[in-house]
Order: structure tokens, then C-alpha cells, then sequence
């Protein structure tokens, strides 16, 4: 969804509602084992064990041989490394080209730019994100500039949903999901979109 907003030229694409993203970058044969899905693993484990009190402790005492900036900087190259440029090992590519191959996908991760092509279009941008979950965490990590202009100009928006997991797992949180996207959406088209039903 993400990158077809950002690569498909038809006109009647306008905006794209992204759901907990994982990764903004996606080529042709890419496999699971190139998706940032790893990442929320980590991400989940470093979330579980960030506010240890025993962790904490032993960090700041010097006992654990990590120091406070090490630390963070192993936590930030595990979760999003910097060069995320395809190779050969994680991407399985197809004998034949993809059905957009014409339009010039991007062979490397640069979400700056596929923000700007957004800009540029004219399009916008929504994202409903799992409180604690990293999708809003990886947009400003990697195009923070970018992402902050698009807030300000109102062609991003980003709701966060409370009390939900990746998967909106719960009835509670689904509910609330629907009635964020639902309210978004009579938000932006108002009349046009059925009222749903009682």
C-alpha cells in the first residue's frame, strides 16, 4: 500500500491507509527472510526488558561490561540498521520483471524519497499504530524530517491505538481500530462513505 502511493501513477490512487507497517520499502521477489518482521521481535524483547529495574542497576553501576552508549547504539543497529540495500541472500528474485517494473522501483531502501513522491502527487498518508508497536518509531528514525513536514501540511496523519498488540488480537482493540479508521475516513470524505449500520 505504501509503495504503490509512492510509485504507481494512476490518478485515482489518492492516499493509503497503513495498519502497524513493519517496512516501507518493498521490491519485486522479495522474500520473508528480507521482511523487518525480525525486527519486532527484537523490538518486543528490548521492550520487555527496557524498564527492568535490575537491568537498569547493573548498567548504571558498571557491572554488566556495556556502557550507556554502546548500549543504545547496539539496540538502534539491531533493530534498524543502516544499510538495508538488497543483496542476494535476501532477496529471491523473479525470472521475469514485476507488473510495475516500468515505473522504476526503487532498488534501495530511501523512505525520504518515497515520501517526497508522495508529496508530490499530491497524496496522502495514514497510519493506525498498536501503541508500543515500532512502525511509527521506524518512520521518524529513518525520515523524521520528511514525516514532520507531511504532519504539519496535514498529508500525514498517525493514530495510535491503546491496549493493542501487532495483530489487533483482542475484540477491544479491533474495535477500537475500526472506529479510529472509521472516524478518519467520515473525516475526510464525510458524506461519501454509508454511515454503518447500529
Amino acid at each position: 500500500a505504501f509503495q504503490s502511493l509512492a510509485q504507481l501513477p494512476h490518478p485515482a490512487l489518492i492516499e493509503s491507509i497503513l495498519l502497524n507497517p513493519l517496512t516501507y520499502f518493498w521490491e519485486e521477489g522479495m522474500t520473508l527472510d528480507a521482511s523487518p518482521t525480525q525486527r519486532l521481535q527484537v523490538w518486543h524483547y528490548y521492550w520487555g526488558i527496557i524498564f527492568d529495574e535490575q537491568n537498569w542497576r547493573q548498567m548504571l553501576s558498571f557491572k554488566s561490561g556495556t556502557g550507556m552508549k554502546a548500549a543504545v547504539q547496539r539496540l538502534f543497529q539491531r533493530l534498524f540498521p543502516r544499510d538495508t540495500a538488497p543483496t542476494t541472500t535476501t532477496l529471491k528474485r523473479s525470472a521475469t520483471p514485476g507488473p510495475y517494473a516500468e515505473y522504476g522501483h526503487p532498488a534501495k531502501e530511501d523512505l525520504t524519497a518515497d515520501l517526497g513522491r508522495i508529496t508530490s502527487a499530491s497524496r496522502r498518508l495514514a497510519m493506525f499504530i498498536s501503541e508500543n508497536d515500532p512502525g511509527h518509531f521506524l518512520l521518524m528514525y529513518q525520515a523524521r524530517r520528511k514525516a514532520t513536514r507531511m504532519i504539519r501540511a496535514g498529508q500525514l496523519e498517525c493514530s495510535f491505538i491503546s491496549d493493542a498488540d501487532h495483530t489487533f488480537s483482542t475484540e477491544s482493540s479491533r474495535t477500537a481500530l475500526i472506529e479510529a479508521v472509521t472516524h478518519y475516513l467520515h473525516k475526510r470524505y464525510g458524506s461519501a462513505l454509508p454511515r454503518p449500520e447500529r
